[in-house]
């Protein structure tokens, strides 16, 4: 767990999610829960096996990504048969967005999931990876902390005492024959019927159609550029501590990445940092959540993203005959509001 009484709190999560950002491997950081409030915070618990997934933007311009599950065990509330859930990221017409709160589902694959409502009534992992587990006996990619899946799976069955426990009716998520029709065929436009999950060889790298993203300033001898909005800052924060925290931990990515940063200052977006799709190349760290990208009833402590093109094989150069596509900006987003953060 990070640090809580001194600045260094805010740094330590600061320099994993700007890795996150500045790299393909879309980053976010979760305190953690346990079974019982886990499940207590949410709306319905199943296990689900994935069938098939589509892309979406809203008006926004924020990509999202709506996979379909065979419910194969109600563990708390009343689900359909099919359930679709909606999460940030995904890629359209040769744009796409990565998001370090969504999970990585695998086609075929069943997950213990623990679904709350969005604010339009679509539903959600609560924190995100955290919160869609792996049921297998392979390696879980998107499960970190407590119980394996399987355990909580023995344990929320005797909790319930052979039903599921009470919860929100949520058969408006039923999904269509129709969806399950799009997600399941090979040419639906906008669709997908197989993603990517962790790329392999170790590079922990984030891929889609099999290639990884990432800035091209360093190929062009060019820093990434980086703008700071501190409007609000976390209890105990100066202002200068936390330009501080800021420097060092792009400071000590650059120690051991080829990249390096120029902070141009600071700056009010006006909006979460995860709604600016912008073709200016910058990495946005805001230093606070005013604006909601964080769900209050999650434990999301920040998450880190970011917009790419790929339309053009290779666009974003190649490293020993990998292609990657080209990131246009990124950003990181921290909740001011977790205690965590606190200099008390």
């Amino acid at each position: 767990m990070l640090p809580r009484r001194t600045s260094p709190s805010s740094l330590g999560l600061l320099a994993f999610l700007t890795l996150g950002a500045c790299l393909p491997l879309a980053a976010s950081s979760v305190l953690p829960l346990t079974e019982q409030e886990e499940t207590d915070r949410v709306a319905v618990v199943c296990v689900g096996e994935k069938i098939g997934a589509e892309y979406f933007q809203n008006v926004e311009g924020q990509f999202f990504t709506r996979t379909v599950f065979r419910v194969s065990e109600s563990l708390k509330g009343s689900l359909p048969a099919c359930l679709q859930v909606v999460t940030p990221g995904g890629e359209l017409r040769g744009r796409g967005q990565s998001d370090g709160q969504s999970p990585r589902f695998e086609t075929g694959q069943s997950y213990l999931l623990h679904l709350a409502r969005r604010p339009d009534g679509s539903l959600t992992p609560l924190n995100g990876r955290a919160s869609a587990r792996r049921l297998d006996n392979s390696p879980p990619t998107s499960h970190r902390f407590g119980p394996q899946g399987g355990d909580m799976v023995r344990a929320l069955r005797l909790r319930g005492k052979g039903r599921p426990l009470a919860g929100l009716d949520v058969t408006d998520q039923a999904a269509s024959d129709a969806l399950v029709a799009r997600v399941t065929s090979s040419t639906s436009t906008g669709s997908i019927t197989q993603e990517s999950v962790a790329a392999g060889g170790g590079s922990g790298l984030l891929e889609s159609n099999g290639r990884p993203r990432r800035f091209i300033n360093a190929e062009q001898g060019q820093p990434i550029r980086v703008l700071v909005d501190m409007q609000t800052l976390p209890t105990g924060i100066s202002v200068a501590q936390a330009n501080t925290a800021v420097q060092n931990a792009l400071n000590a990515w650059a120690a051991v990445a080829r990249v390096t940063f120029l902070v141009e200052g600071t700056q009010n977006f006006g909006q979460a940092a995860s709604l600016i799709n912008s073709d200016d190349f910058r990495l946005r760290i805001q230093l606070h959540d005013s604006f909601n990208a964080i769900d209050n009833a999650t434990t999301i402590l920040g998450f880190g993203g970011g917009f790419f093109i790929n339309t053009v094989s290779g666009l974003g150069g190649g490293i020993k005959g990998k292609d990657f596509d080209r990131l246009t900006c990124g950003y990181v987003i921290l909740d001011h509001s977790k205690a965590s953060f606190a200099n008390n």
